[in-house]
Protein backbone atom coordinates (compact mmCIF):
# COMPACT_ATOMS: atom_id res chain seq x y z
CA UNK A 1 0.00 0.00 0.00
CA UNK A 2 1.26 3.53 -0.55
CA UNK A 3 0.12 6.39 0.70
CA UNK A 4 1.06 10.31 -0.51
CA UNK A 5 0.23 13.87 0.97
CA UNK A 6 1.21 17.01 -0.40
CA UNK A 7 0.97 20.66 -0.30
CA UNK A 8 0.47 23.22 -3.22
CA UNK A 9 1.17 26.84 -3.25
CA UNK A 10 1.07 29.47 -6.21
CA UNK A 11 0.85 32.61 -7.53
CA UNK A 12 -1.11 32.68 -10.92
CA UNK A 13 -0.13 35.06 -13.52
CA UNK A 14 -3.65 36.54 -13.21
CA UNK A 15 -3.70 40.22 -11.87
CA UNK A 16 -7.35 41.99 -11.52
CA UNK A 17 -8.46 45.30 -9.85
CA UNK A 18 -4.39 45.73 -8.91
CA UNK A 19 -4.80 42.13 -6.52
CA UNK A 20 -2.70 39.24 -7.37
CA UNK A 21 -4.65 35.94 -7.29
CA UNK A 22 -3.07 33.13 -5.46
CA UNK A 23 -3.94 29.60 -5.81
CA UNK A 24 -3.02 26.97 -2.56
CA UNK A 25 -4.18 23.39 -1.65
CA UNK A 26 -3.74 20.40 0.32
CA UNK A 27 -4.12 16.73 -1.18
CA UNK A 28 -4.16 12.81 -0.07
CA UNK A 29 -3.53 10.05 -2.25
CA UNK A 30 -3.49 6.21 -1.55
CA UNK A 31 -2.45 3.27 -3.75
CA UNK A 32 -3.85 0.16 -3.68
CA UNK A 33 -2.05 -2.95 -5.17
CA UNK A 34 -4.14 -5.63 -7.49
CA UNK A 35 -1.87 -8.48 -6.89
CA UNK A 36 -2.60 -11.11 -9.21
CA UNK A 37 -2.67 -8.69 -12.20
CA UNK A 38 0.72 -6.46 -10.85
CA UNK A 39 -2.01 -3.30 -10.39
CA UNK A 40 -2.04 -0.44 -8.48
CA UNK A 41 -5.31 1.47 -8.49
CA UNK A 42 -4.49 5.32 -7.11
CA UNK A 43 -6.88 7.06 -5.81
CA UNK A 44 -6.85 10.95 -4.70
CA UNK A 45 -8.86 13.97 -3.22
CA UNK A 46 -7.45 17.87 -3.40
CA UNK A 47 -9.12 20.74 -1.41
CA UNK A 48 -7.98 23.73 -2.00
CA UNK A 49 -8.82 27.98 -2.34
CA UNK A 50 -8.12 30.12 -5.51
CA UNK A 51 -9.01 33.78 -5.83
CA UNK A 52 -9.25 36.43 -3.17
CA UNK A 53 -12.62 38.71 -2.24
CA UNK A 54 -10.14 41.85 -1.99
CA UNK A 55 -11.10 44.41 -4.36
CA UNK A 56 -14.74 42.68 -5.28
CA UNK A 57 -13.09 39.59 -6.83
CA UNK A 58 -14.46 36.30 -6.18
CA UNK A 59 -12.40 33.43 -4.32
CA UNK A 60 -13.33 29.91 -5.70
CA UNK A 61 -12.90 26.68 -3.17
CA UNK A 62 -12.66 23.68 -4.75
CA UNK A 63 -12.53 19.72 -4.39
CA UNK A 64 -10.68 17.31 -7.22
CA UNK A 65 -10.96 13.73 -7.44
CA UNK A 66 -9.14 11.43 -9.23
CA UNK A 67 -8.55 7.53 -10.01
CA UNK A 68 -5.56 6.34 -12.17
CA UNK A 69 -3.91 3.41 -12.44
CA UNK A 70 -0.46 1.85 -12.77
CA UNK A 71 0.00 -1.23 -15.08
CA UNK A 72 3.18 -3.38 -14.81
CA UNK A 73 3.91 -6.13 -17.15
CA UNK A 74 6.88 -8.59 -17.74
CA UNK A 75 8.33 -7.04 -21.13
CA UNK A 76 11.97 -7.71 -20.54
CA UNK A 77 12.11 -10.58 -18.59
CA UNK A 78 14.32 -13.32 -20.17
CA UNK A 79 12.56 -16.84 -19.95
CA UNK A 80 13.50 -19.89 -18.50
CA UNK A 81 13.39 -22.11 -21.30
CA UNK A 82 13.15 -21.62 -24.98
Amino acid sequence: MQYRAGFNYSQTFLQLNESRLNEYGISLGLGLPVKRVGTTVHFAAEAGMRGTVDNNLVRENYLRFSLGFTLNDRWFIKPRYD
